[in-house]
């Protein structure tokens, strides 16, 4: 299977950022995101749609580089979403979650409808 990838939207300090719909969610096949920086560096919004309650996980990273994957994954639960979507926004750490391939893996629960878009913060802020 390969994974759908997720793009990052690069900010600019002290500028407007228009507002991005993101990747549609892609249950069938996950996600990857390929990183351009530490990830702690990075802002990850979910927005989720469907009628019933689903998970979204980051699963740990390989050790090496991700030394703290043995805390293990991160399963979130997603209310449904279908009369309001629901939004939630991540911070994540490479220790823990990043690839040794220089990714990020996100999977989804089957049904699990809406976008996630990556947002990368600017240098120095």
């Amino acid at each position: 299977m390969v994974r759908t990838n997720i793009p990052i939207t690069q900010t600019n300090l002290d500028a407007l950022l228009a507002d991005t719909a993101g990747t549609t969610a892609d249950a069938t096949n996950n996600h990857v995101v390929t990183l351009t920086k530490p990830l702690s560096e990075l802002l990850i919004r979910v927005t989720h749609t469907a009628a019933s309650e689903k998970d979204l996980t980051f699963p740990v990273g390989d050790n090496p580089p991700a030394d703290a994957a043995g805390v293990g994954s991160i399963v979130t639960p997603f209310a449904a979403g279908d009369s309001t979507p629901v939004v939630k926004w991540f911070v994540l750490s490479s220790a823990r979650f990043a690839q040794n391939d220089g990714t990020l893996n996100i999977d989804l629960e089957t049904g699990f409808t809406g976008a996630i878009a990556i947002f990368a913060l600017p240098a120095g802020s």
